[in-house]
């Protein structure tokens, strides 16, 4: 397998400074998805078919589910990212270096609990509120299909902290988004390392990467229309649209004069 290469000092670190290069462009970033995708179309379908089909195998072992999505699928997300920065980087990647975030399972595990924990700590005020708004017996209840009647004011703690919530939860996601792409860095960046990066690369452009997800929804909705098989192309684009994202804000970064 090829390991990651490069001067680390050049590749990855991120300057204590605020940007000074031009802003990310979404447009920009799914054009050179659509590019890097029609350089590299077989091995990158083969690469997310694979990934898929062992995440979905993974997911209905009996009992073991739960410990192959904490302890597997952080690296074969890691793995993928990889794949997909090599190809935006024109390094031709080999169908290997798809499986090469194992070699940063510490790394990309940590990222992943990391973010999720903090994902889960914006979640609980809105669980809770639901609890206490309609009471846990009710909400069990539609389990079985039965729907209970609910005053509309029985709902409004809910949805006031949801309206809080809910921009918090795509707040996070934006400015974590890119661990994956930083732990295979060359100089093996730590779990809270990368998210520190993610953070520090993703300052400012929050809504340009929300945009980037916006603009990728029309691209989705062309390949369901394409009897499904589209879709899989689609979800290709977006990979490479978003490794090309993560390599325009580390243009950014490392800009003169930032």
């Amino acid at each position: 397998m090829e390991s990651p290469q490069g001067n680390p000092a050049a590749a990855a670190s991120i300057p204590p400074r605020a940007p000074g290069g031009p802003p990310l462009s979404p447009i920009q970033a799914l054009s050179a998805g659509g590019r890097a995708f029609l350089a590299n179309p077989w091995i990158s379908i083969g690469v997310l078919l694979v990934l898929m089909a062992i995440q979905l195998v993974g997911g209905l072992i009996p009992f073991l589910n739960l410990l192959f999505g904490i302890l597997v699928t952080p690296s074969l997300y890691a793995g993928g990212a990889w794949f997909f920065l090599r190809g935006i980087r024109g390094e031709n990647p080999s169908f290997e270096s798809a499986f090469e975030g194992f070699q940063r399972w510490a790394s990309a595990t940590g990222a992943v609990l990391i973010v999720f924990g903090v994902g889960l700590l914006l979640v609980c005020p809105m669980i809770f509120t639901l609890v206490g708004s309609i009471g846990l017996t009710a909400i069990l209840s539609t389990r079985s299909g039965h729907v209970p009647d609910l005053a509309p004011a029985a709902m409004l703690p809910f949805l006031v902290v949801l309206a809080i919530t809910y921009p918090l939860l795509v707040w996070w996601g934006a400015r974590s988004y890119l661990v994956f792409f930083v732990v295979m860095e060359a100089d093996r960046p730590t779990a809270m390392e990368a998210v520190r990066r993610s953070f520090a690369l993703t300052k400012g452009s929050v809504w340009r990467l929300v945009g980037l997800f916006l603009l990728w929804i029309p691209v989705a909705l062309l390949g369901l229309l394409a009897l499904c098989v589209g879709i899989i192309p689609a979800a290709i684009v977006s990979y490479y649209s978003f490794a090309h994202a993560y390599e325009q804000l580390r243009a950014r970064a490392a800009a003169p004069g930032a």
